[in-house]
């Protein structure tokens, strides 16, 4: 099978700074985000997300409609090759860092094509970047969600136009009133919170909402909102979602982990 990433016209992956790795890092998000949704809804999903995808990203928006229309993956993986060639060859003003990106795209195009975990997928991308270069790529895909900004190439965090129900005031009152170190604390007691999370979620006013997306990891925020968007829930499943997050929060808070300052959110 033809491998990109040992063809001779190709730059090794050694080759690349890291200023052009540092640019790949969004990629990794997005396709990441793209297989979790693929992964959980089906390849047909990926229709809507293509669409939404901004000029600039043509080269990724092909290859997903590609796999959308149940293309033979070796005929995906012939004209993807022949795109990211005609690139190298005719230095279409992207430079390297474009080059390297769609060495990138190709591989988690064609991995999210075969239903491959996205964890897998995310870790082959990383790969490419060099073992010396994984520790701040990891960073970057960890690192608290910024409200302000998304970095360049990033999908944007939009959490408008969220569905949503009337909750439990209780645990709307208390995320408003934590701060934003106890909310990150909350986020990460427990590997099954986040799923009772996104399900809750549904229940809360926007501006709780957004204090939980904005206290987690961009990756962990994305993947949220995007099974908020795609996977409904029935109120008594919202109700019991909010009841368990607050019996964790009640837990951390009698064990001292965490404070709710009451009426702190209207100071």
């Amino acid at each position: 099978m033809y491998d990109l990433t040992t063809d001779p016209r190709l730059p090794l992956l050694s080759s690349f700074t890291d200023s052009e790795r540092r640019e790949c890092l969004p990629v990794i998000e997005l396709i990441t985000m793209m297989a979790n949704i693929a992964r959980k809804y089906g390849v047909l999903a990926l229709e809507e997300k293509a669409k939404e995808l901004p000029e600039s990203a043509q080269f990724l928006k092909t290859g997903l409609m590609l796999i959308v229309d149940g293309t033979d993956p070796e005929i995906v993986r012939k004209i993807l090759k022949n795109y990211v060639l005609s690139t190298c060859v005719s230095h279409d003003g992207q430079g390297n860092a474009g080059l390297l990106r769609r060495m990138m795209e190709v591989e988690g195009i064609l991995s999210v094509q075969m239903g491959e975990n996205p964890r897998i997928i995310e870790e082959t991308m990383l790969s490419m970047l060099g073992e010396n270069f994984n520790k701040e790529a990891r960073a970057f895909l960890d690192a608290p969600t910024v409200e302000e900004s998304s970095p360049s190439g990033s999908p944007p965090i939009d959490i408008s136009g969220l569905p949503r129900i009337e909750g439990i005031q209780w645990l709307n009152d208390a995320l408003l009133n934590l701060s934003d170190r106890d909310i990150q604390h909350i986020v990460n007691s427990q590997p099954q919170i986040k799923y009772s999370l996104t399900t809750a979620m549904r229940g809360l006013s926007e501006a709780a909402q957004e204090r939980l997306i904005f206290n987690m990891s961009r990756r962990s925020a994305l993947t949220m909102i995007e099974d908020i968007k795609y996977y409904s829930e029935s109120e008594a499943d919202i109700e019991k979602a909010q009841f368990q997050v607050m019996s964790i929060i009640e837990k951390l808070q009698s064990n001292g982990e965490i404070i709710i300052a009451w009426g702190s959110a209207n100071e």
